[in-house]
Order: C-alpha cells, then sequence, then structure tokens
C-alpha cells in the first residue's frame, strides 16, 4: 500500500476538463477569469467608493450578477445601502452596472447582508432585525424594484439579531438563516418557524442552497485548519441540520492585509447551463470580489454506502483530515485514491446493484472496520507545498462476509488540495 506522500508525488496536477470541489471556474466574457472585482467595478461606475460589498446572487435567466453594498459614504444615515445589478454588456464589451437604492434601512449599519434568488424573479436579502423590522426584503429582477408585497416576516423567535447569510430553498420554498455563531434557523414564507439546529460552520456569513443535492452550503470565516483562513464553507443536510462533512476553502490568493482570501461574505449556488453546479461567492477583501468554483464533492452513483469528508478541510497538513462512510451494509471499507475520474460498470454475481469504479487507478490507501453502518477512514494530508492544487479523486469499496455479494461500491468523490 502507497505512502500519501509516495502517491502525491505520482499524481499528476492537471486532469484533462474534470473539476472538483474548489477547483476555479472561469466566468464567461471575463478573460478567462474565476472572479469579478466588484468594488473596483461599482466604485468607477458610480464614481464612488463602495468599500463594504458583502452579499451576493445570480439572476442566470437575466445572466445578472446582484452585490449589496454598505453606504458610501457612511455618514450621514440618510445615505442608503445599495443594491447593485452587475451585467456584461456585448456592446461596450464591459460590465454594466445598475444601482438600487435599499428602502427603509437608515437605522442598519452595513445595510442588506447575504443576498439568495428564488430561481424565478426574486432577491431577497436582510439586515439586522430591529432595522427591517424583522422582514427580509424582496427585489424583484423584472420590474427592478424592491417590492414590500414579496417581503418575508423572520421569526421573532429567531436566535439570530440579525438575518446575515440567507439561502432559499427552491424544492421547499423555504429559508435558512443564520448569524455568526447563531442556531441556523429554517422558516416559511408565512414567517413560521420550523426549525433551529446548532451552528454547524463557525462564523456564518454566507448561505446557498444546492438544488441538485438538496444540501446548503455555509460560508464562515472560521473552522478551518489554518487560523488565518477565514473563507471556509461546510455543506449542511436540511433535513437532519447536520454536517454532511463536505469542506472547501475559497480562493486564498484574493489579497487582504490579515487573512489571505479575505474574509467570508455572501454565497449562492447555482447550475450553469452546461450542467456545471457553481458555488458564487464573496471576499470582503483588499476590494471586495466575487468569484466562482466548482461546488460538488460527490459524483456518481453509489451501490452501497455514502462517502464524504470527515467534516476537516484538505489542506495540506491538516493531519485530522479523512473521510466518512455511512449507510453502509458492509463488514469493512478500504479507501480508495486516483488521479482520474471514470465511470466502470461492474458486472457479476460477487458485486451488488449500480457497482461502478469512479476512480483510476485504484490506489488502496487505508481500510476500516464498519460498525453501525459507518466507518471513519483518515487520512492525514502532507504538508509539501507542491502538492498544492492536486486534483484527488476518492471512492470507498465495501466488503461484505455474508449476504447476497460480495464487493459494493460507494459513489467517488473528488476535491482539490489546498
Amino acid at each position: 500500500m502507497k505512502t500519501p506522500l509516495c502517491l502525491f508525488a505520482s499524481l499528476t496536477l492537471a486532469v484533462g476538463a474534470s473539476a472538483q470541489l474548489g477547483k476555479h471556474l472561469p466566468i464567461a466574457n471575463n478573460n478567462g477569469s474565476h472572479k469579478i472585482d466588484a468594488q473596483a467595478i461599482i466604485s468607477a461606475a458610480t464614481s464612488n467608493t463602495y468599500n463594504g460589498c458583502l452579499g451576493v446572487a445570480y439572476d442566470w435567466h437575466q445572466a445578472t450578477y446582484y452585490v449589496s453594498a454598505r453606504r458610501s459614504p457612511t455618514t450621514p444615515t440618510t445615505n442608503p445601502h445599495m443594491l447593485f445589478g452587475i451585467v456584461w454588456d456585448a456592446t461596450t464589451k464591459a460590465w454594466k452596472v445598475t444601482s438600487y437604492p435599499v428602502p427603509g434601512l437608515s437605522t442598519s449599519s452595513w445595510g442588506l447582508r447575504d443576498l439568495a434568488f428564488d430561481g424565478k424573479f426574486l432577491i431577497y436579502g436582510s439586515a439586522e432585525n430591529s432595522a427591517t423590522g424583522f422582514k427580509v426584503l424582496a427585489f424583484n429582477t423584472a420590474s427592478k424594484k424592491f417590492d414590500s408585497n414579496f417581503d418575508v416576516t423572520v421569526p421573532s423567535t429567531s436566535p439570530a439579531t440579525t438575518t446575515r447569510a440567507l439561502a432559499f430553498n427552491t424544492h421547499t420554498q423555504t429559508f435558512w438563516a443564520g448569524n455568526f455563531s447563531s442556531n441556523h434557523v429554517e422558516f416559511d414564507k408565512t414567517g413560521k418557524q420550523l426549525k433551529s439546529v446548532p451552528n454547524m460552520q463557525a462564523s456564518s456569513y454566507g448561505a446557498g442552497y444546492d438544488s441538485v443535492r438538496k444540501t446548503v452550503w455555509w460560508f464562515g470565516q472560521g473552522g478551518a485548519s489554518v487560523a488565518t483562513t477565514r473563507v471556509v464553507g461546510r455543506e449542511m443536510d436540511p433535513k437532519t441540520g447536520l454536517a454532511t462533512g463536505n469542506v472547501f476553502i475559497g480562493d486564498t490568493g484574493i489579497p487582504h492585509a490579515s487573512y489571505p482570501g479575505g474574509v467570508a461574505g455572501g454565497c449562492e449556488f447555482y447550475v450553469r447551463k452546461d450542467g456545471t453546479p457553481v458555488l458564487l461567492l464573496m471576499a470582503q477583501a483588499t476590494s471586495d470580489t466575487i468569484y466562482e468554483i466548482y461546488g460538488c464533492f460527490n459524483y456518481g452513483t453509489p451501490s452501497n454506502g455514502d462517502l464524504t469528508m470527515n467534516n476537516q478541510d484538505p489542506t495540506l497538513g491538516n493531519a485530522a483530515f479523512g473521510f466518512t462512510v455511512s449507510k453502509s451494509t458492509a463488514g469493512a471499507v478500504a479507501l480508495i485514491l486516483g488521479s482520474q475520474k471514470t465511470a466502470v460498470p461492474l458486472n457479476g454475481p460477487q458485486f451488488a446493484a449500480n457497482t461502478s469504479i469512479y476512480t483510476l487507478p485504484l490506489n488502496i490507501m487505508g481500510s476500516a472496520i464498519v460498525a453501525n453502518g459507518s466507518a471513519t477512514l483518515p487520512f492525514p494530508l502532507p504538508n509539501v507545498a507542491a502538492f498544492k492544487g492536486l486534483a484527488t479523486f476518492w471512492q470507498a469499496v465495501g466488503l461484505h462476509t455474508s449476504g447476497p455479494f460480495d464487493l459494493s461500491t460507494t459513489g467517488g468523490g473528488e476535491t482539490l488540495l489546498y
């Protein structure tokens, strides 16, 4: 069995056109870059310095990014906080900015925080509950106006004094919200609180609903294995309110005086027309920047058991990193690491139905006994700078000592190493 150091040395840094959780995704009409300097673009368009860009959402019907920003100047308070629309102008070959003053937030220090798109025509955003009157404000992307007819009540029982992180579940038509270390709260459009679960992402600032996996990503300013990393996201199962275990790190290359990558702002999830899952993130940085990364770890169909990370970020030097297998009926599982993504069906009486190999080559990196349907597979990451950005592909194989088959597989998992 190869050691992590020897195996990583044999893997390639580039794997065709495949993408992994955390991989930078170039934005159309953006010179191949995955990021947009929202602060610079907005400030240039308005001849004003907006250095408090906080939330972000994307209306894919109109190919428009929406950014919430603190009032500028910050005094007097009669200056409105702002919502900006940013869209590519094919005629001028430049980003076009439209300004929308946010009504009724004169007592708010920062204005709207995270934003959420309902998938149709509404952008939601909120602020201090005392400033909004316990409301989530609605902006109509069709009329290009804030429309109080679509505002939503925040539950008075919400533990969050500021409705900061905000996600909209397009399947249940409900919201998830949180404020830094507060509980994560689900509520419906009538203002009824449906769930309140313990915080699972430190210093939560943004949230986005994954409409494919039906999970919620929380984007926060803490909880990474490196203390100066303040752009970290964790995935939550909204049915249970528990972390799935999957973790990403944002772009730490964005400049900031103290924290590489800045600190987490807003978060949104959407799917491109070609099917690519995207996490759209805001970095509060030297110049506030929005950027897009590949937004999914899991791929393929498991025949028995689910593979996820162990709620640790895949940062080089993180000795606590590893994986978890759940919902397995196997007696033991083996962890596989490969350098490329594949899908090879395995047929025969010895294999469970839908068994497939999802990564090649098949390098066995460890094994564990399954107890009560679960197994932990530690994989301490070596602190070798040359491995930063490495594309890794993972899977677990189940070994069955009883029952109608001998072998089964989880789905695959793909992530960059940071």
